[in-house]
C-alpha cells in the first residue's frame, strides 16, 4: 500500500521519461507481479475499470469530521487543516484519527486487501473512512483519500510501463507490448519468449547536409534516384508473421489499439515489413496527430482523419528493388495535384521524372502547401536515403533559458542538450543605447521577460520576447564548451528551468513563421531547429520579432 502511494509521489514529480521507467523498474522488483499488475491498473489507466463507486469529497469529509469527532478532536480543525494544506485529501488523511498503540509493520494491510475491503465498503462514507484511518502511514493516507474520491489520474502510458515490465523481469520490451495487447492477465504469470511479428531495424534517413544537395539533384536528373513526398508524421512499420499483423512506432511502441481494425486486415507481406508514415490529413494538409480522432471513432465533420502512407519495404540484402515495386503495387497512390481527401492508406508516389521540367528545389519549396516537409532521395539500386528539406529561413537568437537537468555536473548532461528543450528569444525592438541593451539583458537573466505590471500600456520597453522552445543539436565539443558555460553563466530558476545569461546567439531555421496571437512574439515558427552557433556574435546580435516576417 505505501509502496504505491510513495511511487505515485515520486512520479508526480519526475516528468522525465527515463525517470519515470526507472522508478516504475525499481518498484515492480521490489512488489513482485502480482502487486505490480495491480498497481499498473491505476498508473496506466487510473483504475477506471473494476473501480468501487466514487465518493464525494465533501461527503467523505464530513464523516472523517464525524469519526474524528468520536475520539474527541474538534471538527473545526478540518477546515483549518484544509485551509493549512490547501488540499482537502492532504486535511483528511492527517486529521483523521490514527490508530492506537504502535505500528504494527506485519498487521499493515497489502494493497490488493486493502482494495477488496474498500470494494466491500462500497459508497458508504462512513465505512470508507473507517477504513482509511486503520492506515497508520501519512502517504499511503492521502493516496487511498485521493483514490475513493475518484482524484488518482494516470501517471504514465503504456510503453513506460511495458518497458519498467522488462526491464524489472528481465523479459523482452516487444513481447510485453504484444501480451498487454492481446491478454494483458498473462503478465500477472509469466511472459514466454513468444513469436511475434518484430520490427525491423529503421533505416537512417539523415538531412542531406547543403554540401551535397547540388551532386544530389544532378543524380536525380540522372535518373539514379527517385524522389518522392516526406510526410510529417509517425515513422512506423508494419509486420506480419502468419496471422498477426503488428503496427510499430520508431522506438518500440506497439499500435494496434490506437488503428483502426480493417487496417490491420489488409494483405500485408508474410515476410519482412513495409515502413510507412502514420499521419494525420484536414483540409488538404497533414496536421499534428494530437489532433486526429480517437481510433475506432467515426471522424467528426472537418476533423482529421487518419492515414497510412506507405514510404519503403524493408527485408534482407538484395531483395530491395522490383520486390519493392510490386509489393505496394496494391495501393493507390494519390494524385499529389488534388488536396482532397487521401486513401486510408495509400503508397507514397514518385515524383514526375527530371525530364518532366520540374526543378526540384522550388518543388521543395511549394510542398509545404500539400503538407509535407520536404522531399526524399531514394538511391533506386540500394537503400541509401536522403531527406531534402524546403529551403530554410534564418533568424538569429540568444540562448534565454535551459532545463535544470541540462545544468548537472555529470559530462552527460552536455549531450542532454541535444535532447531537452532549451528557450531562445529576439528582441521586439532596435535597442536605443548600450546601457538599455544591458538593463534588458539584466532583466533577462532574473526571468523578467515581461515589462512590470505597472508600467504605462503605451511604454515599449526594451525586452527579449521567447522565439522558440529547441534542441540544441551540435557537435560534441560544442556541446561539451556550452555545458560548461552555462554552469557559470546560470541565472534564477523558475519552473523546471534557468535563466541564463543571454549572450550567446545562435542560428534558428525554420520554414514557415505561421501568425499566432497566443505566442508574445505573434507567431509559431515551422520546422524550427538550430543551425549552428555563432560564436563570434557579440551578445545584442539577436533579431527582431518583426524580422520573421519579412524574407
Amino acid at each position: 500500500m505505501r509502496a504505491l502511494a510513495a511511487l505515485t509521489e515520486e512520479l508526480e514529480s519526475r516528468p522525465g521519461d527515463a525517470d519515470r521507467v526507472d522508478a516504475l523498474a525499481r518498484h515492480l522488483r521490489a512488489v513482485g507481479r502480482d502487486a505490480g499488475a495491480l498497481a499498473g491498473e491505476w498508473l496506466v489507466a487510473g483504475a477506471r475499470t473494476g473501480r468501487p463507486v466514487r465518493l464525494g469529497l465533501s461527503a467523505l469529509a464530513e464523516a472523517a469530521r464525524e469519526l474524528a469527532a468520536g475520539r474527541g478532536l474538534a471538527p473545526w480543525l478540518f477546515d483549518v487543516g484544509q485551509a493549512a494544506s490547501d488540499e482537502a485529501a492532504e486535511a483528511i488523511a492527517l486529521l483523521l484519527p490514527w490508530p492506537e498503540g504502535e505500528p504494527d509493520a506485519a498487521g499493515r494491510p497489502v494493497l490488493a486487501d486493502w482494495m477488496a475491503d474498500w470494494a466491500a465498503a462500497s459508497a458508504r462514507p462512513a465505512a470508507v473512512a473507517a477504513l482509511i484511518a486503520r492506515l497508520d502511514d501519512a502517504i499511503a493516507r492521502r493516496w487511498a483519500v485521493r483514490a475513493a474520491c475518484g482524484l488518482v489520474r494516470p501517471l504514465v502510458d503504456e510503453w513506460q510501463w511495458q518497458r519498467a515490465w522488462a526491464r524489472a523481469f528481465d523479459v523482452d520490451e516487444h513481447a510485453v507490448a504484444w501480451e498487454w495487447h492481446h491478454r494483458r492477465d498473462a503478465l500477472l504469470r509469466d511472459t514466454p519468449a513468444i513469436e511475434l511479428p518484430r520490427p525491423y531495424p529503421f533505416a537512417p534517413l539523415s538531412d542531406a547536409p547543403e554540401h551535397l544537395h547540388v551532386g544530389l539533384l544532378a543524380a536525380w536528373r540522372r535518373d539514379e534516384w527517385r524522389a518522392e513526398p516526406r510526410w510529417s508524421g509517425v515513422r512506423v512499420h508494419v509486420v506480419r508473421r502468419g496471422d498477426d499483423v503488428a503496427v510499430w512506432q520508431r522506438g518500440g511502441r506497439l499500435l494496434n489499439a490506437r488503428l483502426p481494425a480493417a487496417w490491420l486486415a489488409e494483405p500485408w507481406p508474410d515476410v519482412g515489413a513495409i515502413e510507412a508514415v502514420l499521419l494525420a490529413w484536414h483540409a488538404g494538409r497533414a496536421v499534428a496527430l494530437d489532433d486526429a480522432p480517437a481510433p475506432r471513432q467515426r471522424p467528426a465533420a472537418g476533423r482529421p482523419t487518419l492515414h497510412l502512407a506507405l514510404v519503403d519495404w524493408h527485408a534482407g540484402p538484395g531483395e530491395h528493388g522490383a520486390r519493392r515495386s510490386h509489393l505496394l503495387a496494391r495501393w493507390p497512390a494519390p494524385d499529389l495535384a488534388d488536396r482532397g481527401a487521401l486513401p486510408a492508406i495509400f503508397t507514397t508516389p514518385t515524383l514526375p521524372p527530371p525530364g518532366a521540367g520540374i526543378d526540384l528545389a522550388s518543388h521543395t519549396q511549394a510542398a509545404r502547401a500539400d503538407g509535407w516537409s520536404g522531399l526524399v532521395l531514394r538511391h533506386r539500386a540500394s537503400d541509401e536515403a536522403w531527406a531534402v528539406r524546403a529551403p530554410q529561413r534564418r533568424v538569429r537568437a540568444v540562448l534565454q533559458y535551459v532545463p535544470t537537468e541540462a545544468l548537472a555536473a555529470d559530462p552527460a548532461a552536455a549531450r542532454a542538450l541535444a535532447f531537452v528543450g532549451c528557450g531562445f528569444a529576439v528582441w521586439n525592438r532596435v535597442p536605443l543605447s548600450e546601457n538599455e541593451q544591458h538593463a534588458a539583458m539584466t532583466a533577462a537573466m532574473s526571468g523578467r521577460f515581461l515589462p512590470p505590471p505597472d508600467a504605462a500600456p503605451a511604454l515599449d520597453g526594451l525586452r527579449l520576447l521567447p522565439l522558440a522552445r529547441l534542441a540544441v543539436e551540435l557537435p560534441d565539443a560544442d556541446l561539451l564548451r556550452l555545458h560548461g558555460w552555462l554552469r557559470v553563466n546560470a541565472g534564477l530558476r523558475f519552473g523546471g528551468v534557468h535563466a541564463v545569461a543571454p549572450a550567446l546567439v545562435f542560428e534558428i531555421g525554420f520554414s514557415e513563421a505561421r501568425p499566432s496571437r497566443r505566442h508574445r512574439i505573434g507567431a509559431t515558427l515551422a520546422g524550427a531547429r538550430v543551425l549552428r552557433w555563432l560564436h563570434d556574435a557579440p551578445p545584442g546580435a539577436a533579431q527582431l520579432a518583426a524580422d520573421l516576417f519579412t524574407d
